[in-house]
């Protein structure tokens, strides 16, 4: 199940002639819906946009990752190694664990960056079947 994100606005406000839009947040929590009504502020938009700007930084330092994943698995063929390895995976998991010192928890952490190695490993996996 997902989660939408609908714009609906109030009614007009008297004093500024204007309707204020707000958003309703929708999440499934337990196989229940719950809506939240959020209004649209200018604080709440500036925040937003600097997640997206911080998302595009996001997305371009996961394909450079990528990128030094496919070299590494060129690597592991010149050497006939194994693509996984998973004592690596395990290092690399804890340290970054270790690491996080903001609000996502170790365990929130590891599981994005296990997608982050499964996606990696596939890389790897189909660029060994290339010739």
């Amino acid at each position: 199940m997902t989660a939408t994100t609908a714009i609906f606005f109030r009614k007009m406000n008297p004093m500024t002639q204007r309707r204020s839009p707000m958003t309703t947040i929708s999440c499934w929590t337990k196989g229940m819906r719950n809506q939240k009504t959020v209004p649209m502020t200018k604080k709440l938009d500036r925040l937003r946009a600097r997640i997206d700007a911080l998302d595009v930084k996001i997305v371009d330092l996961l394909n450079r990752r990528a990128s030094f994943c496919v070299d590494i698995g060129r690597e592991k063929r010149k050497a006939d190694a194994p693509i996984h390895d998973p004592s690596r995976e395990s290092k690399v998991l804890r340290r970054l664990a270790r690491i996080s010192k903001g609000p996502l928890g170790g365990r929130a952490i590891k599981a994005v960056y296990r997608q982050l190695i499964s996606e990696c490993l596939e890389l790897q996996k189909c660029r060994k079947e290339q010739p």
